[in-house]
């Protein structure tokens, strides 16, 4: 961890990751554009989804800068974001881990079936390679009065100001993670929300959202869900990789370039050279 970080984790600073989806702006935008008539062959739709992949390449590449840039980095990104058509929902609790799943890409044949006594037809395929990224974001918004019905025994302080918080949160509908959830599942509703991208500190995943499973925990005396986790998979084919390629670019320099990938050409040279002489052997 570095000393930025550390401090950050001292003062209880940390950033949070975001999840990146259209705005709801854009997707009515997006919606009205259906009913104009195409120019040049060309819908407004074909447009918008051209410009949105755009936008697309805009923030991400904000968000390579962020990721080194500090506070106010961090601040010109989120304005990208929302100029660029996009809102980001931050998590309440950074995930605890992620995965990545790499699938080689492959070839599968379809067929008609040869229905009604015709010849069957075949054609294949070919499956891109992809990368898919998995996380399970909590969600809470437990209040122990709320939930149990307990109440803190006489007036302090920290009564007070959970009696201010309480009512505040009444005023807004009371307790629940069901917005937070229901966000995320709405991502699912349509081929352009689905484009979401998330970033946590340096890192950033671009794709579409394939599948989110939500399973509540904890309910309040209302019934209301109050506790949630949610697991999210990220799905991103290898010629969706059009967007800017600098950090990957950097993280295999780096890596290549380290001790230990001169250690392995010189191992590799080493069994080349016994490899030769196993063959002359044999001759």
């Amino acid at each position: 961890m570095g000393v930025a970080a550390m401090a950050q984790s001292a003062l209880g600073n940390i950033p949070k990751a975001l999840l990146c989806a259209p705005s709801a702006e854009y997707m009515e935008l997006y919606a009205n554009a259906s009913l104009i008539p195409p120019v040049g062959g060309k819908s407004a739709t074909e447009a918008m989804d051209k410009m949105m992949l755009k936008n697309a390449d805009l923030v991400q590449k904000q968000m390579y800068v962020a990721a080194k840039g500090g506070k106010a980095a961090e601040d010109l990104m989120m304005e990208a974001i929302k100029t660029n058509n996009y809102c980001a929902m931050e998590v309440q609790y950074n995930p605890s881990s992620l995965y990545f799943t790499s699938q080689e890409g492959y070839s599968y044949d379809v067929s008609d079936g040869g229905l009604g006594g015709q010849a069957r037809q075949v054609s294949t395929t070919k499956a891109p390679s992809s990368v898919t990224m998995g996380c399970e974001l909590i969600f809470d918004a437990m209040n122990k009065d709320d939930a149990f019905g307990i109440t803190d025994q006489g007036i302090t302080p920290d009564h007070i100001l959970s009696l201010g918080i309480d009512t505040a949160v009444q005023m807004r509908g009371g307790y629940s993670v069901s917005e937070h959830v229901n966000a995320i599942i709405a991502c699912l509703f349509s081929s352009m929300t689905r484009q979401v991208i998330f970033y946590w500190g340096g890192m950033s995943f671009r794709g579409e959202l394939t599948a989110v499973t939500a399973r509540y925990t904890m309910f309040n005396k209302d019934g209301n869900p109050i506790r949630a986790h949610v697991q999210i998979e990220i799905y991103q084919k290898n010629e969706d990789n059009t967007y800017d390629q600098t950090q990957y670019q950097e993280a295999f320099a780096e890596t290549f370039k380290s001790p230990a990938s001169a250690s392995a050409s010189k191992i590799s040279s080493v069994l080349k050279n016994n490899m030769t002489s196993i063959s002359n052997a044999i001759l």
